[in-house]
């Protein structure tokens, strides 16, 4: 194992023995102080994967409410002083930077239009959704301008990602047997991101970039590494992500080739094993915890409070088509539907990233968000290499269906895939600045 992949493993295992006996969320942003005093003693490949370690590490905090917050947020000012002294990705930053304006105007048109014609305003909602919104651009410029080039050094950083997602996920996973290493109840582990619903996105999301690194180049950990994640799936009994990770199998059955033939088999035996009834979660629905949870919950689909948040943001939409009613303000029209949050002491938000731009920025805000997605969509049409493509299409679908039920926009790890694909599309068109091998741009 490499020096930075046990820095993975040595980093997550900290923070996981620090919420373990009760030292909270502070312990994981001790540990990005001292990880960003320690940068200059450290190799300069190991920056950027500490950076990658500790956004998965996210948290509510108490001094900000709803805003969302990670651990790597303490080592962001240092990367962004690291991207203005590298100055690498240029063109690919000045887009970004591009859409970040135009999204920012986006925002003020619909802020301002809510505050002179609709009764219902709150600035400090309006600027505090920018400044999460303004956060994660940061992190995609971040990872665009220092992410390695190369395939084989991307790779690299891939499995490192994985890893620290594989231990999180092991840890989550001993949920399943009654052992609560993070906070949480019984049915549903919440990991190192104060909500189960988040952390299974990061999960799946680990599980792409794990293809991803083993698409470049095969990998050794990719069977135990994939199984572990699925378990911690399992753990945090997210319906949404259990029915993404079916997509996601199929993809890989279908889709990929020879090099994921020890994956595929893999794969088939589970699925035999399953529908053969030997499958220990199955027998045991009714002991564990979460397995019972997700049992129930599918069956009440059909009255599923976000069916109601969800009209409730097309209402609004339809009220406000072109600009909509302001940036982060759909929670000050949802109370009435799930009651107030305790931390924000407003309604729910509508857990669909697409419907709550639609509510809160109108059309105007979706074709600017659209033409971003089409940009990224672009770079995935032109990767000739069929495996890495596939993690990439299931990569944007994965996302695509979390955000469908979830509220991810504001979520690090989001964005930082969305900048691995940027930067891989760099690395494509610009020979001068990869040194990928013949065997990485095969057509398949």
């Amino acid at each position: 194992m490499s020096g930075a992949m046990w820095l993975a493993v040595a980093s997550m295992s900290a923070v996981a023995v620090g919420m373990a006996v009760g030292l909270g969320h502070g312990l994981a942003g001790f540990i990005a102080l001292v990880c960003s005093i320690l940068l200059l003693l450290m190799p300069r490949s190991w920056y950027f994967n500490i950076f990658l370690i500790t956004s998965g590490v996210m948290f509510f905090s108490p001094a900000t409410g709803s805003l969302h917050v990670a651990a790597s947020d303490l080592l962001l000012p240092l990367m962004l002083i690291g991207a203005f002294i590298n100055r690498s990705g240029g063109g690919t930053v000045n887009r970004v930077l591009a859409f970040y304006g135009f999204m920012l105007a986006s925002a003020a048109m619909s802020a301002v239009y809510a505050q002179l014609h609709l009764k219902t305003f709150d600035a400090y909602l309006a600027i505090s959704s920018q400044v999460k919104f303004t956060v994660v651009i940061l992190y995609l410029v971040s990872v665009v301008a220092l992410a390695p080039r190369d395939s084989r050094s991307l790779r690299s950083t891939f499995r490192v990602w994985s890893a620290a997602a594989t231990l999180q996920a092991a840890l989550c996973s001993l949920n399943l047997m009654g052992i609560s290493v993070f906070p949480g109840s019984a049915y549903r582990t919440r990991g190192l991101f104060d909500d189960p619903n988040l952390l299974s996105g990061f999960f799946l999301i680990s599980i792409i970039v794990l293809l991803w690194a083993h698409a470049v180049e095969p990998v050794p950990e990719l069977l135990p590494s994939f199984t572990i994640l699925c378990l911690g799936l399992l753990a945090a009994a997210s319906r949404s992500a259990l029915a993404t990770l079916v997509v996601v199998v199929i993809g890989v059955l279908i889709l990929t080739s020879s090099q994921f033939r020890a994956l595929k088999a893999y794969i088939a035996l589970l699925a035999l094993a399953t529908l053969a009834g030997g499958s220990a979660f199955i027998l045991s629905a009714g002991e564990i915890p979460a397995v019972e949870r997700l049992s129930g919950a599918f069956q009440e689909v059909g009255d599923d409070s976000r069916l109601s948040l969800w009209g409730r943001a097309v209402e609004l939409w339809q009220a406000s088509p072109f600009v909509g009613v302001g940036p982060g303000l759909y929670p000050l029209y949802s109370g009435d539907i799930m009651g107030i949050s305790g931390r924000t002491g407003t309604g729910f938000v509508a857990h669909n990233s697409f419907l709550t731009l639609l509510a809160e920025q109108g059309l105007v805000g979706m074709l600017v968000a659209t033409a971003g997605f089409v940009a990224i969509l672009r770079v995935i049409r032109c990767e000739p290499a069929r495996d890495v493509r596939v993690a990439m299409i299931l990569g944007v679908t994965v996302l695509g269906v979390q955000m469908a039920t979830l509220n991810l926009q504001s979520l690090r790890y989001v964005w930082i895939f969305m900048g691995f694909v940027l930067v891989w599309g760099i690395g494509s068109s610009r020979p001068w600045v990869s040194t990928r091998q013949p065997m990485d741009r095969s057509v398949a």
